[in-house]
C-alpha cells in the first residue's frame, strides 16, 4: 500500500484508521442535527436559504459525508429550545439536517459537523441558529417491497430508550416481527435502524434515547390517510405492547424531506474557505444582511435603480418616500443598497451594462409573497397588483430609469429599456446577426419579446411550450441614447 496518494493529514488519518481497524470498511452511521433559528427577524424561507447555501455545502465537503437530508417537522407543536429552557426541544424541533456518514470513526475530523454541534451550549456569542447534534451507528437496513430505487418524501423517526436489560428484546422484536409488518404497509419504502454512538462529537447530546429507527415513506399525507382508514399503521401485538410499556421512553416524529443533497454537489459550492460559515456561526453577517427572496414558487421580486433626481427637491423626495413606504405598509419586502457610480468612475466602458447603473443613488428591490397553497387565480392577482400597482408607482416616479436584471420582475413592462436601456437596439442587432434562427432564448433576454411560453398552469414560468408571439411589445426609448 502506497502513502503517495494520501496528501492531507485527514487522508493520513483515514489511511491509518483503515490499516489498523478491525473493521476496515468503516462504521457507517448517521449525524442527526436538530437546527432552529434564534434570530426572530429571520423568516422560514430565509433560514432555509441559509441552510441550503451555506451550511449544507460546507457539510458535504467532508469526504465521509455521502448525503444530507434536509427535514421539516410536520408537527405544528415542534419547537426549538431556548437558553431559558436549556435548549430542550419540543417534539424533535422544527428542522433537522441528517448526514449519512460513511465512516463514523472519522467524524472527529469533520470540522463543520464538530462546529455545528457546539452552537448548542456556547455562551457569550450571538448565533443565527441553535443546534442539537446526535450521532448513531448503523445497526440494520430493511428494504420494503418497492425496490432500492424508490424514494420517499417523508421520514418517521422512532426513538426508544429501553429499560435496563431490554435492548436485546427490542433488537429481536425489530428483526423477527416488527420490520416485516411495517414493510407490508403500502406507503413504507424502507427502514433503517441505528444505535446512539457517544463520545465522538464534542457538544453532542450523548444522553439522547439509545435506539433510533427511521422509516422512509412515500408521503406524510399517504401515511395520515392510511392511519385514518385503518386506525393504525401496524397492528399491535403482544410483543410490541410489551416493548412499548416496558421502555423508559418512546417518541415518534414525522418529517417532510425538503431536500436531498449529495456529496458531488459540494464541488459546485462557491465558498472555497470557511469564512462564510464562520460568519454564519457568529451571526453577524446574517443579522445585518439577511438573505432575501428573489424568485421562488411563492414569491415575485421587482427592482428599481433610483436616480439622483428623485432627491432634487422635497416634493419628489417625499413622493418617492411615500411610494416606498406603501410597499412596506403592504407587508412587501424591501431591501436597498445606496451607491453612486458614474460614467467617469466606470471608465466609459463600451459594454452592455445597463446605463441606468451609471446614474443611480440606490438599487432597491421589493418582493411579494403568497402561500404555497394559493390558487393560480390568487397568484395572478397578487402578481398583477404588485407589478402594475405598487411597482408601477415606483416607475412613474423615476421615468427613464431602469432595473437590475438579477433581482427583477420577469413580467417587467418595457423590459428592453428597463434592463438594457439605450443599448438594446445594438444588442438586438447583434443577437439577430449571430443567432438568426433564435436558437437561444430566455425570459427577458435580448430578443425574447418575439416568443412566449404558454405555460401549463397559466402562471409566468418555463413550464410549457415556447411559441411565436403574435403581437410582441417592441423596444421604446424612454430617455436619451
Amino acid at each position: 500500500m502506497s502513502l503517495r496518494r494520501y496528501k492531507s493529514g485527514r487522508s493520513l488519518s483515514t489511511f491509518f484508521n483503515q490499516l489498523f481497524s478491525t473493521n476496515p470498511a468503516g462504521t457507517e452511521g448517521l449525524y442527526w442535527l436538530a437546527i432552529w433559528p434564534t434570530d426572530g427577524s429571520l423568516t422560514n424561507d430565509s433560514f432555509q436559504d441559509i441552510l441550503k447555501r451555506l451550511v449544507i455545502p460546507k457539510i458535504l465537503k467532508d469526504e465521509d459525508v455521502s448525503m444530507v437530508w434536509c427535514l421539516q417537522n410536520t408537527s405544528p407543536s415542534a419547537r426549538g429550545g431556548t437558553r431559558q429552557n436549556a435548549f430542550r426541544l419540543e417534539h424533535g424541533g422544527p428542522c433537522a439536517l441528517v448526514a449519512r456518514i460513511q465512516d463514523l470513526d472519522m467524524l472527529w475530523t469533520c470540522r463543520a459537523l464538530q462546529d455545528l454541534a457546539r452552537t448548542r451550549n456556547q455562551t457569550g456569542q450571538q448565533h443565527v441558529f441553535a443546534t442539537e447534534a446526535k450521532t448513531y451507528r448503523l445497526v440494520q437496513r430493511h428494504e420494503g417491497t418497492k425496490g432500492s430505487r424508490a424514494k420517499g418524501t417523508c421520514l418517521v423517526a422512532v426513538q426508544i430508550q429501553p429499560a435496563d436489560g431490554q435492548e436485546d428484546d427490542v433488537d429481536a422484536w425489530y428483526r423477527q416481527e416488527h420490520l416485516a409488518m411495517i414493510a407490508a404497509a403500502p406507503m413504507v419504502i424502507r427502514s433503517t435502524r441505528y444505535k446512539l454512538r457517544t463520545g465522538i462529537v464534542h457538544g453532542a447530546n450523548d444522553s439522547a434515547p439509545l435506539l433510533l429507527a427511521v422509516h422512509e415513506c412515500t408521503s406524510a399525507q399517504e401515511l395520515l390517510d392510511y392511519a385514518i382508514q385503518h386506525g393504525h399503521i401496524v397492528k399491535e401485538t403482544a410483543w410490541s405492547k410489551r416493548i412499548f410499556t416496558t421502555a423508559n421512553s418512546v417518541e415518534r416524529t414525522v418529517w417532510d424531506i425538503t431536500g436531498k443533497h449529495h456529496h458531488a454537489e459540494a464541488k459546485l459550492d462557491g465558498f472555497s474557505n470557511c469564512a462564510a460559515l464562520q460568519q454564519l456561526l457568529g451571526g453577524c453577517w446574517n443579522t445585518s444582511f439577511p438573505l432575501e427572496v428573489v424568485e421562488k414558487t411563492h414569491a415575485a421580486t421587482a427592482s428599481r435603480l433610483w436616480p439622483p433626481r428623485n432627491c432634487d427637491n422635497s416634493t419628489i423626495l417625499n413622493a418617492t418616500f411615500e411610494a416606498i413606504k406603501a410597499n412596506s405598509e403592504a407587508n412587501l419586502t424591501i431591501i436597498g443598497f445606496n451607491q453612486a457610480p458614474t460614467w467617469a468612475n466606470g471608465g466609459y466602458q463600451d459594454n452592455s451594462v445597463n446605463p441606468a447603473w451609471r446614474d443611480t443613488i440606490c438599487h432597491m428591490f421589493s418582493s411579494v409573497n403568497w402561500l404555497n397553497t394559493s390558487t393560480t387565480s390568487d397568484i395572478l392577482t397578487a402578481r398583477h397588483s404588485f407589478t402594475y400597482g405598487y411597482m408601477q408607482r415606483w416607475r412613474d416616479l423615476s421615468p427613464g430609469a431602469g432595473c437590475y436584471l438579477g433581482e427583477s420582475d420577469r413580467t417587467e413592462p418595457d423590459f428592453q429599456w428597463a434592463f438594457y436601456g439605450c443599448f438594446y437596439p445594438k444588442l438586438l442587432k447583434l443577437k439577430k446577426q449571430y443567432d438568426p434562427r433564435h436558437l437561444l432564448w430566455a425570459t427577458t433576454a435580448v430578443g425574447s419579446e418575439f416568443f412566449e411560453v404558454r405555460s401549463v398552469y397559466g402562471l409566468p414560468s418555463e413550464n410549457g411550450r415556447l411559441c411565436t408571439k403574435a403581437s410582441p411589445s417592441l423596444y421604446v426609448a424612454q430617455g436619451p441614447g
